[in-house]
């Protein structure tokens, strides 16, 4: 205790001696040169006469500044990505690489990457993050709060979070916050002392009472998708920051619990970003950029952005965002930063997502991050994705973070070929009747079955676009349905074997023809390098049906009993009576793997079910590795 009050005393000398900042000016634009303002928006001197003076909060004297989880993080030496099952660690000088920290038992699945938004948060030479784990005897994935050293020593995981609460990670007045209740009525976290150590005798828990409960907190576009805590919104602005029961924003008096209206106009704009000084709105149907003060709600308009706008952040200078440019043969991902005092933008870079080797647009696999100047994402090379960025000031040098992190293997077969189509209704010609996607796979000709194969491939994607174009020609039917046009898409998956003889991978198919949503489905491939000619499952095991059927019948049990409540009543007795020699399968490192659709054995939200059969099960008439 002597030594914290010693800081603390040398700290209010200091502050006494330096004085206290400037007030923050106030807004110049005048209601004319607003986007057309109602006349029933509430007056701006009766709305600050009701929101409450912000709280005051204890200074803790150590903490000037609160921080919030992030996907990249930094210190002075080296660069702190947060996976989904690893945190890699770049030295910014050499871009040498190490994982200071890997969940061995939980790996991203085959369609996510590893840097899918998870966050965390750098406090002295510790990294707290939520960590995403399974029980060994249940299926469903569990979230803690964990840290490990910046040297990868000392990992611990502090504590679960219940399935009925809500992870949140933002470090505010000296308390590192984790969890909160499903209703946003309380936050839970503990005190961090000047040097990043957690105390576990200091848990706190922060309650609202005033925070009506059907209300919601906000979550806002900024970089995917971030979140702002009703603790939050009240230190930044005096007000409860909400989502009302119409999901509409608006603002809540802390004292009282009253609701505050927002002006009509901004309620139907899409708040994107967010920071002590503005609020950012993007009106979408429109394509326009606006601000906003966060106490009077005066707001202007800032610029003009393209049909899609992803905003990425915003600091107090600029507005990043990335702008997505399609057309029949392109795809680009445009990257801006538009200045907030006059409105202007500037190009930094763009990266072609559609070249005609790939229609896919793997850097999404990461939110893009702006951090000290620069612009972190995920790019990819030869078919590999690799953690990069590109320094503002100069946007054209793109320089690639230590090796690859994730390897589809594409390139140790050959490469993608792709195709786009729109097909527009004859009736109405601005309406789009059908649109077309297609990606596969291209075998090296090195490979002696490498012409048997491509025919084949290239032949079945023929199929895929004679069907959506005879389903375009009938949308002129459907036009006042005011159902969206046909779609078809196709994409080739990673390879999940290859031993330089057999190849194993799925082509991936989405068909939209009307309805709530559209129908997923795979069709599993295996090749003989060699003869060109695809393996059926009796091609590759020697078993009978019922060997077979027995076998995925029993590892599928042993799935289906962690978490029995994810599938159909009688999902055992379905795989048993419908696996056969001729069920869907592809190879993979670990053995055969038999999958099953949506609503085959659960609901449409459980996606594809897969059942991993160890190749020691079978009697194998081919020699995999």
């Amino acid at each position: 205790m002597e030594k914290r009050g010693f800081y603390i005393l040398i700290i209010c000398l200091m502050v006494c001696m330096c004085g206290c900042g400037s007030q923050k000016q106030e807004q110049t634009a005048t209601m004319e040169e607003l986007h057309n303002t109602v006349e029933d928006e509430p007056n701006d001197k009766d709305v600050q006469e009701e929101i409450s003076e912000k709280t005051e909060y204890e200074e803790i004297g150590f903490w000037k500044e609160d921080r919030d989880a992030a996907t990249v993080l930094e210190d002075a030496e080296f660069l702190y990505f947060c996976g989904g099952d690893h945190i890699l660690k770049v030295n910014k000088t050499t871009f040498t690489e190490e994982k200071i920290w890997e969940n061995a038992k939980v790996t991203a699945r085959k369609d996510e990457y590893l840097y899918s938004g998870t966050r965390g948060i750098l406090v002295s030479d510790k990294i707290y993050f939520i960590e995403k784990w399974e029980e060994e005897t249940d299926a469903l994935s569990m979230r803690a709060l964990s840290v490990v050293d910046t040297c990868g020593d000392n990992y611990e995981r502090i504590e679960n979070i219940p399935s009925e609460k809500e992870d949140r990670l933002v470090l505010l007045n000296g308390t590192l916050y984790f969890s909160v209740e499903e209703n946003g009525t309380a936050m839970e976290g503990y005190r961090l002392s000047e040097y990043g150590q957690l105390n576990k005798q200091e848990r706190i828990v922060t309650e609202f009472p005033n925070m009506p409960s059907e209300y919601t907190e906000v979550y806002y576009q900024e970089n995917g998708s971030r979140v702002l805590s009703a603790l939050e919104s009240e230190k930044r602005y005096g007000y409860y920051l909400l989502r009302d029961e119409e999901y509409e924003l608006c603002r809540v008096n802390v004292a009282t619990g009253e609701k505050i209206e927002f002006p009509t106009a901004l309620k139907e704009y899409v708040l994107t970003a967010l920071n002590d000084e503005n609020l950012l709105f993007l009106d979408y149907s429109n394509d326009k950029l606006y601000l906003a003060d966060p106490v009077t709600l005066e707001y202007r308009f800032l610029g003009d952005t393209e049909e899609y706008c992803n905003v990425i952040g915003m600091d107090e200078r600029y507005v990043y965002y990335q702008n997505e440019l399609t057309g029949d043969d392109f795809c680009q991902y445009q990257y801006c930063r538009m200045e907030i005092a006059s409105g202007q933008w500037e190009e930094l870079f763009v990266i072609d997502a559609f070249d005609g080797t790939s229609v896919s647009s793997p850097w999404h696999s990461m939110d893009v991050s702006v951090l000290d100047n620069y612009i972190y994402y995920v790019g990819e090379r030869d078919y590999k994705l690799y953690l990069m960025r590109r320094d503002m000031d100069m946007p054209g040098a793109e320089e690639t973070l230590g090796e690859a992190f994730y390897d589809s293997r594409i390139s140790e077969v050959g490469r993608l070929e792709s195709y786009r189509e729109t097909i527009n209704s004859k009736i109405e010609p601005e309406v789009v009747a059908g649109s077309l996607e297609l990606e596969w796979l291209v075998v090296d000709e090195t490979f002696a079955g490498a012409e048997k194969i491509n025919q084949q491939l290239e032949a079945e994607q023929i199929v895929s676009t004679e069907y959506l174009r005879n389903n375009a020609e009938d949308y002129d039917e459907w036009l006042d349905s005011g159902i969206p046009g046909f779609s078809f898409s196709s994409n080739v998956s990673p390879i999940y074997y290859m031993d330089g003889r057999y190849l194993s991978f799925t082509q991936e198919n989405y068909d939209y023809s009307g309805g709530a949503h559209g129908m997923p489905y795979w069709i599993g491939y295996t090749f003989d390098l060699e003869t060109g000619n695809e393996l059926l499952l009796s091609d590759i095991v020697a078993d009978d049906e019922g060997t077979i059927k027995e076998s995925v019948t029993r590892y599928f049990t042993e799935i289906y009993n962690k978490n029995p409540d994810e599938y159909w009543d009688g999902a055992v007795d379905i795989v048993n009576e419908n696996t056969s020699l001729q069920s869907p399968f592809y190879l993979s490192d670990e053995g055969i793997v038999f999958y099953y659709g949506p609503y085959e054995l659960a609901p449409y939200a459980g996606g594809f079910k897969e059942v991993v059969v160890p190749y020691y099960e079978f009697d194998l008439k081919i020699d995999l590795q």
